[in-house]
This record gives structure tokens, C-alpha cells and sequence, in this order.
């Protein structure tokens, strides 16, 4: 009797699904079933994936753009800013020369 007791707890714990009174065939449908809509799943995360690469892709080219841009801007600005002051240095000594130019006049005027 403790043989047959013992016997029946081990077929117990060997087939535990038996007891859910789904056959072997219906478990593995549902397992099919659940592994093909794990494959979905991970196909259209791979998908995605792949469609957030190209967009960073694009993203990076962009910006690599952006950045030459920028920096032809930056050179651009530079050498204005270089030029206008180079020409205003030039306003500024012939203004300087007229200055001294009409007071040397008006001192010549003076003394006539």
C-alpha cells in the first residue's frame, strides 16, 4: 500500500500536466502558438530597429552637415569681421590725415 501510494504521488509529479486536462497535442498547439507570436514580435522589433538605425543614420549625416555649414559660416564671419576692421582702420587714418590736413589749412588761414 505505501508502494502504490508512493507509485501514484511520482506519476503525479511526472505528468502534472495531465492534470490540467489538456492533451499533450493541445499543449503543444498552444506552445506553437506562443512561440510564433514571440517571433512576431521580435520580427517587428527588428524592424523597428532597423527603421530607428536609418533614421539616426540620417540623423548623424545631417548634423555632419550641419556642422560644415557651421564652420564655413564661422570662416565666413571671421574674415568679414577681419576686413570690415582692416577697412574701418583705413576710415579712421583718412580721417586722421584730413584732420591734420584742414587744421594745418585753417592755421595757414590764421596767419594770413
Amino acid at each position: 500500500m505505501l508502494r502504490s501510494a508512493e507509485s501514484s504521488s511520482e506519476d503525479e509529479s511526472a505528468h502534472p500536466v495531465e492534470e490540467s486536462g489538456r492533451s499533450a497535442a493541445e499543449i503543444e498547439r498552444i506552445i506553437l502558438q506562443q512561440w510564433q507570436v514571440v517571433q512576431h514580435c521580435f520580427s517587428e522589433n527588428v524592424k523597428k530597429v532597423n527603421e530607428l538605425n536609418a533614421k539616426v543614420q540620417r540623423l548623424s549625416a545631417s548634423l555632419e552637415h550641419e556642422k560644415t555649414f557651421s564652420a564655413g559660416l564661422d570662416a565666413c564671419l571671421k574674415d568679414l569681421s577681419e576686413n570690415l576692421k582692416s577697412r574701418f582702420a583705413a576710415i579712421d587714418e583718412t580721417i586722421n590725415v584730413q584732420l591734420v590736413s584742414e587744421r594745418r589749412l585753417a592755421a595757414i588761414d590764421e596767419t594770413i
